[in-house]
């Protein structure tokens, strides 16, 4: 699924101070797969309902834009004959020990159910603390500035855009419930 086995040699001939754009055209260019490679990843260790899919696909892109940095620097094993291979083999190590790490076995313990729930209400608790705060003078800015648009656009819609003391009423009421 990787395939920038030309494109890392391509930036590594390069002078040192030219390789940044490459390297990161390079990470770009395996965003994509690590898309792809997520579900995957998530069936081989045992999460079939991808409940860590998300945050599967972040520690992946945060792995490989490491390892592109550091083949970057030249920090790597001077007798990499594929960088393909090389990626993958480091990519599939690493998010098999994030899945082995504590901050997840004993979330994958949990029935699928259980993990589906458990998630349910972090996000309940992250929306409670959400709509305890007062909203930033920038949150305030935008709703304003959302109403007035609305209003230039189309008068007669005004007042369909929420505020976001409009989208906090409702949020507060379907916690409620």
């Amino acid at each position: 699924m990787i395939h920038v086995d030309a494109a890392v040699r391509q930036m590594l001939e390069m002078p040192h101070d030219d390789r940044r754009a490459a390297r990161d055209a390079i990470i770009m260019s395996v965003l994509p797969a690590i898309g792809f490679s997520s579900k995957k990843w998530c069936r081989d260790n045992a999460d079939p309902w991808y409940t860590q899919l998300a945050d599967v696909e972040g520690e992946a892109a945060l792995i490989v834009t490491k390892l592109i940095g550091t083949i970057a620097k030249r920090r790597t094993p001077s007798k990499v004959r594929d960088w393909d291979a090389y990626l993958k083999s480091a990519l599939d190590g690493s998010v098999r020990r994030w899945f082995k790490s504590s901050a997840v076995t004993g979330f994958a313990e949990l029935e699928p159910t259980e993990r589906r729930l458990a998630h349910t209400a972090w996000i309940v608790e992250g929306l409670r603390e959400e709509l305890m705060r007062e909203p930033t003078v920038g949150e305030a800015l935008a709703a304003q500035h959302a109403n007035r648009w609305a209003r230039e656009k189309d008068p007669k819609r005004h007042g369909s855009l929420a505020s976001v003391d409009e989208v906090r009423s409702v949020l507060a009421r379907a916690i409620a419930a």
